[in-house]
C-alpha cells in the first residue's frame, strides 16, 4: 500500500532511468541468445535495444517529414510563395494516423503522404492553389479528416480578405 501512495509514482530519477536502459538491453540479449544459435550470435557484432519514441521525437519528426513536403512542393512549383502551415490539431491528427505503439513512426511518412501530399498535389493540379497562395491546414473532429483552407488573395482595387475552405 506504501508503493501506491508514494508521491512520484511512475516516475524514476535518472540514475533509475538509466538502471532500466540497462536491464532492457540485457533483457534483450538475453532474448536473443534463447532464440538465435550460439554460431548464429558469434557473428553479430553488438546487439542494440532501442527504446520507445516519446513525444517530442515523434513531433521532430513529424516537423522533419513536413519540411521535406515543403521542399518538394518548392521543386515541383518552381515557386517559393507557396506555402502551408499545419495547425497543432493536424499535427496531432497525423501523428495519430501515422504512429503505434508497436512499430514506432514507420508510418508517419505514409499517413504525411495521404493527409497532406496527396489533397495539395490535388489542389495545385486542380488550380485551387497557385503560387504566392497560402494554405491552411486543420482537422476536422467531427470528419475525421484534414481541411485546407486558403487565404484569400486580394484582387486589384479590393480590400476585403477572408478563407475560403477546399475539400481535402
Amino acid at each position: 500500500m506504501a508503493a501506491i501512495v508514494r508521491p512520484k509514482l511512475g516516475f524514476a530519477p535518472k540514475e533509475d532511468a538509466e538502471r532500466v536502459a540497462e536491464k532492457l538491453s540485457t533483457a534483450g540479449l538475453e532474448a536473443a541468445r534463447r532464440r538465435f544459435t550460439p554460431e548464429f550470435l558469434n557473428r553479430i557484432d553488438r546487439i542494440v535495444t532501442f527504446q520507445t519514441l516519446g513525444s517530442p521525437e515523434l513531433h521532430k519528426i513529424l516537423d522533419l517529414e513536413l519540411a521535406a513536403v515543403r521542399e518538394r512542393l518548392l521543386h515541383a512549383t518552381g515557386a517559393g510563395t507557396l506555402a502551408f502551415n499545419v495547425s497543432k490539431s493536424a499535427r496531432e491528427f497525423l501523428l495519430k494516423e501515422g504512429t503505434d505503439t508497436r512499430y514506432g513512426a514507420r508510418h508517419l511518412k505514409r499517413a504525411v503522404e495521404r493527409g497532406v501530399v496527396q489533397p495539395m498535389s490535388n489542389l495545385i493540379a486542380s488550380g485551387q492553389v497557385e503560387p504566392g497562395d497560402r494554405v491552411f491546414i486543420e482537422c476536422d473532429p467531427s470528419r475525421r479528416k484534414l481541411v485546407f483552407l486558403k487565404d484569400v488573395r486580394e484582387p486589384v482595387g479590393q480590400t476585403t480578405t477572408g478563407m475560403t475552405a477546399t475539400a481535402a
